[in-house]
């Protein structure tokens, strides 16, 4: 029966979301994943929300890869990533409490890709590798847009970018 529910409940969100991921006690989607374009090597921003539909666990985005680049990370607008006794730092984590969600926006949290292999050009599809607390990844296509694009819902292809203005 909880099989059967999960099923119904993924076909059902996918309606609305661009991806959506159920382990055995969580529901999560990915919204609206972009990357700004870059004609530079040196790195580029992505931004997304995720959803979590889960009804009483919060869940935790722990680390972010892609091909695309040599080093990713979370990163936050206002929040330096903690120095540890090595001299490296610490990642961050985003938090998703339970039935709520979180947008990574410039502002906020986002996904920092340092070192890109070729330049990102407009409409490309970059896979980015979401790794949570509770050790499941998803792999999310973001579009490449000019920075301070936001895709919104498309019933032709998708999704459909439009620029804040």
């Amino acid at each position: 029966m909880k099989t059967i529910f999960s099923v119904l409940l993924i076909a059902l969100f996918s309606l609305f979301t661009h991806s959506v991921f159920a382990g055995d006690d969580y529901v999560i989607a990915i919204d609206e994943a972009r990357i700004n374009i870059s004609s530079s090597l040196d790195g580029s921003a992505a931004y997304m929300e995720i959803i979590n539909y889960t009804k009483d666990k919060p869940v935790t985005l722990t680390q972010v890869s892609s091909e695309a680049a040599s080093d990713v990370r979370l990163h936050h607008a206002g929040k330096p990533a903690k120095a540890l006794a090595n001299g490296e730092t610490a990642d961050h984590t985003v938090t998703i409490k339970a039935r709520s969600a979180e947008e990574l926006s410039d502002d906020g949290y986002y996904v920092y890709l340092e070192g890109l292999v070729a330049p990102i050009t407009e409409g490309q599809r970059i896979p980015l590798l979401l790794t949570f607390e509770h050790g499941d990844s998803y792999l999310v296509d973001a579009v490449a847009v000019q920075p301070g694009t936001h895709l919104h819902g498309d019933e032709s292809d998708g999704y459909t970018a439009h620029s804040d203005h």
